[in-house]
């Protein structure tokens, strides 16, 4: 059986970032990821490193510190949001309106070569051997002097790793659901973590590839809301270089409902970009998408069934986001009271968890 002295379950933006932490500072981790990636909820394409569109989170705000110092360690270059121009509104009846001086996006940023530089810049400086992927933990097993986690690799074979502690840097919503513990825990405690819905997991979003920027020569930002659908929200998602020019979409509907016209989605978003935009030239548009909601190692069935509308108020207190005796520690986005769902949250929360594992080893 392999030991390690810390086990992070999560090869997310929190989890890589507490292991380049701990690295750093010369402590031994194991991290495991289910997917065959790393990167979880942040996921980039495009056809070089330079140039990525994300079908994941796209933006932060300069006045986030923890994303920003990333950005500046890793010496990346961002840009602003494109706003420049008028904004479109679609009703139900498909009635459009152009309004102008609508600033909806004010102060977001994007990153050249996609939020996956952020991954990608994290895993660099991470020994080979401490990151697995492909691999899931299905049950934490509490003894006497070590967390003994049985894990199933992606060729469904199982192992069991033990570590003196686990950090689950996983949505709160899919330890509940997945993982099983013994002792058992509360039911009020699993209560509570299944409360908390996961961020971004009950969406689906779409990047839209153009030849030429056809929304810019006529005046427009990108930004346009609809509430015929299939898109709900849309924003410019071109490159900075110029050489890339894209558009990206939520789309509005359920996920009960975009699994029932599945097939028919790119031909609808065309149909809807034709409507907006007046130019059959999106006939010819290049779609990439992602339902969130399928994804097994983001969405739970609560997610999935009961997409958010709104930003929730997020946040573990110290009573739930530990147990065990503090030998295992809750450590995603959605523990993190101030920018909790947002890219920020997550670093947030796992410089939170680093200063609680320092705290911990100083007081053994």
């Amino acid at each position: 059986m392999t030991h390690t002295g810390t086990l992070i379950v999560g090869g997310g933006l929190s989890g890589l970032s507490l292991a380049n932490s701990l690295h750093r500072s010369g402590n031994e981790f194991l991290l495991v990821e289910q997917r065959l990636r790393l990167g979880g909820r942040i996921l980039s394409f495009g056809p070089t490193p330079e140039e990525q569109y994300d079908l994941g989170p796209s933006w932060y705000w300069s006045g986030q510190p923890h994303v920003t110092a990333l950005i500046e360690t890793f010496g990346l270059r961002s840009f602003a949001q494109h706003a420049d121009g008028d904004a479109l509104i679609e009703q139900v009846d498909g009635r459009i309106t152009r309004e102008s001086a609508f600033p909806v996006m004010a102060d977001a940023r994007r990153i050249d070569g996609g939020m996956v530089a952020l991954i990608n810049g994290l895993a660099s400086g991470l020994p080979e051997e401490s990151i697995n992927v492909g691999v899931s933990v299905t049950a934490l097993r509490r003894e006497e002097h070590a967390i003994v986690c049985t894990c199933r690799n992606a060729d469904r074979s199982e192992q069991e790793i033990s570590a003196d502690r686990v950090i689950l840097a996983l949505p709160p919503r899919l330890i509940a659901q997945n993982i099983h513990f013994e002792p058992t825990l509360p039911p009020s405690y699993t209560s509570r973590l299944t409360a908390i819905p996961t961020w971004m997991a009950g969406h689906a979003k779409a990047v839209i590839e153009f030849d030429e920027p056809i929304w810019r020569t006529a005046g427009l930002s990108g930004d346009m809301f609809s509430r015929a659908g299939p898109l709900g929200e849309i924003h410019d998602a071109s490159l900075s270089n110029g050489k890339g020019h894209a558009l990206f979409g939520f789309l509005g509907w359920p996920a009960s409902q975009r699994e029932a016209v599945r097939d028919q989605l790119e031909d609808r978003i065309r149909d809807q970009l034709s409507r907006l935009l007046g130019d059959r030239e999106t006939c010819d548009a290049r779609i990439t998408m992602i339902d969130w909601a399928t994804e097994q190692a983001t969405a739970s069935h609560s997610d999935a069934s009961i997409p958010l509308s709104s930003h929730p108020q997020y946040g573990i207190p110290p009573e739930t986001g530990a147990f065990w005796d503090g030998r295992v520690i809750l450590s995603s986005t959605e523990t993190d009271f101030q920018s909790g769902g947002l890219l920020e949250g997550a670093l947030a929360a796992s410089a939170q968890t680093y200063s609680l594992l320092r705290a911990m080893a100083a007081a053994a």
